[in-house]
């Protein structure tokens, strides 16, 4: 079920992808890294289809059966990146990008993601040294990474730093339709 499904997922077929991952943890008994791949699997074929309580659903079910490190740090991303993110799911995913840099002290990714939720969050001095952290590991030249910093200097109120930062972000292959519009603020 578990090939069968992220084949149907990589070929964006996603409703059939659901059916597959849905299956096997219909059957999987006694194996939690299976289980919690399976419904990682699920979770993202269902934030594929735009079902995201049903992805947060399936994320926390894979997190219950295994805690893998990848799988709290894009959980804890996906939270904080929800529109509707409130308070309660902000402080689940702050909890959840703590574990997964416990587990991976020094994946610059996942110190991105712990930048990104304490900005989520209003925490924006502490976002800037995650983020600035998670430059030194390996970050330096993403473009998200770059945008993040522009967004956390642009709340700690430093316009002029936050606009070279987004053009850094631009020049690293950033989404103009995102950036050019932050780098007109006043």
């Amino acid at each position: 079920f578990y090939f069968q499904g992220t084949a149907l997922r990589e070929n964006g077929k996603h409703e059939s992808a659901v059916k597959a991952f849905k299956a096997g943890l219909g059957v999987v008994l006694d194996n939690p890294v299976l289980e919690g791949a399976l419904a990682s699997q699920l979770a993202w074929s269902h934030r594929s289809l735009g079902n995201l309580d049903r992805s947060e659903e399936a994320f926390e079910r894979s997190l219950r059966a295994n805690e893998d490190a990848i799988v709290l740090n894009n959980h804890a991303y996906f939270m904080a990146g929800r529109k509707d993110a409130g308070q309660a799911r902000l402080e689940r995913a702050l909890e959840c990008s703590t574990k997964a840099n416990a587990l991976m002290p020094e994946e610059g990714n996942f110190m991105d993601t712990q930048a990104y939720v304490l900005f989520k969050l209003g925490r924006h001095q502490e976002a800037l040294d995650w983020i600035l952290k998670a430059q030194t590991h390996g970050m330096a030249n993403d473009a998200v990474a770059l945008e993040h910093e522009g967004d956390i200097r642009w709340a700690l109120g430093d316009g002029e730093a936050a606009r070279q930062v987004w053009q850094k972000a631009l020049d690293m292959g950033g989404d103009p339709d995102v950036l050019l519009p932050k780098m007109e603020r006043q």
